[in-house]
């Protein structure tokens, strides 16, 4: 599998390094640091919170794909339904589910089939 590269996680990484060693130069010279240090915790607090925002659906499939990989309600070559698509599984992995029935391919993010449920049809 090929990841996109990121380029703002390197920035965020070697920026907050150059800030914290100018925090520890400064304080080692005498210089009151205690406004840098809450504007750091400030900057903490800003990249945890937007990063649990902007990931939230991330983790809700990937926390969704495991509990039905450990459950197991259905298994490769089974024909489900979720809402209104019907199809056999494909696939089953941490984030998504892929059906196929005849002339269709769905992607089904897990949240999605943990939220609406699954039908398992039985021939």
């Amino acid at each position: 599998m090929k990841l996109p590269e990121t380029s703002v996680i390197p920035k965020l990484v070697k920026y907050s390094i150059f800030y914290i060693a100018a925090l520890i130069a400064l304080a080692q010279i005498g210089v009151a640091t205690t406004a840098l240090l809450v504007l750091l915790a400030a900057y903490a607090f800003g990249v945890v919170f937007l990063g649990g925002l902007a990931f939230k659906d991330l983790l809700m499939a990937s926390a969704a794909g495991i509990y039905l990989l450990l459950s197991e309600p259905y298994t490769i070559g089974d024909e489900i339904r979720v809402d209104e698509k019907r199809g056999i599984v494909q696939e089953v992995d941490v984030f998504v589910t892929r059906i196929e029935s005849e002339d269709e391919e769905f992607v089904i993010p897990n949240q999605q089939v943990f939220r609406s449920g699954v039908v398992r049809i039985r021939n």
